[in-house]
């Protein structure tokens, strides 16, 4: 059981302090970087963040779900991320992410966190706010290869059903891709938990803590997409669905989220 130690009134100055990692680095590369300030943005809730249906396979036969299964509400204080918002016979996955506009040369880390909780949860975890799971992660483009992010993500397991349930997963590279590998175990409740993610692009390192406990594994996880652009990080956050077999209908599945930060410097 990871030892709860919240943080949550670290503010956008304090990120680096909450997961900072000592960085090896070249004195000559550093001298000829050019000099920027520190890229420092945050809010309370989600707003202003881009929310679309994630890449969920799994559902009851011939039912697919579809954008309007999932949706995101802004409360000023938090954000609600809710999967299957209509009660669908679906397995749907909220995806709810931020992206940032970064300078390859110069930006040595980038460091974020988020608070998140579940806003009501049964003691044996089959209440009316049933999910798969919970992720987020910390993400930044690789400025040869627009097609690759590098960085952290995490998974909390919330079925009830599972065997895996309470886990926490960090996400690893093997040999034929990524994949999801157990390393703490957190018993679902109603607390806020913070999650806050370090990663140097420069030696590929990342920290990752849960509530201040540090997280194993230092490698960035490799992702590769289809989407390009400019050179961006992105922090993201996801809620899923349970998998709803036969059933017609299956209750949505919320989470909540507040308090991120993002430091690039």
């Amino acid at each position: 059981m990871l030892r709860r130690h919240f943080i949550s009134s670290v503010g956008a100055a304090g990120v680096a302090a909450a997961v900072g990692i000592p960085l090896a680095t070249n004195k000559d590369a550093v001298t000829a970087a050019p000099q920027i300030e520190p890229m420092v943005d945050g809010g309370t809730d989600l707003a202003g963040w881009t929310t679309t249906l994630g890449d969920t396979s799994d559902t009851a036969p011939g039912r697919r779900p579809r954008r309007t299964d999932v949706a995101r509400l802004d409360h000023g204080t938090h954000s609600e991320l809710v999967a299957n918002i209509e009660a669908r016979g679906v397995m749907a996955q909220a995806h709810a992410s931020k992206r940032f506009s970064v300078v390859p040369s110069a930006a040595a880390r980038h460091d974020a966190l988020v608070e998140f909780r579940l806003p009501s949860q049964e003691t044996n975890g089959r209440g009316s706010n049933v999910g798969q799971a919970l992720e987020a992660g910390l993400l930044v483009q690789d400025p040869n290869d627009r097609t690759i992010d590098r960085g952290a993500a995490i998974q909390w397991v919330l079925n009830p059903w599972v065997e895996t349930y309470g886990d926490v997963r960090m996400c690893a590279e093997n040999e034929s891709g990524i994949e999801w590998r157990t390393v703490a175990n957190l018993k679902p409740d109603n607390e806020w938990h913070t999650l806050a993610m370090c990663f140097a692009p420069g030696s590929g390192r990342t920290r990752v803590k849960l509530d201040g406990q540090d997280l194993p594994g230092e490698k960035a996880v490799t992702v590769r997409h289809l989407v390009g652009g400019n050179f961006q990080g992105r922090l993201q956050v996801k809620t899923q669905s349970v998998w709803p077999g036969n059933h017609d209908s299956m209750p949505p599945f919320r989470a909540e989220f507040r308090n991120w930060r993002w430091r690039s410097a």
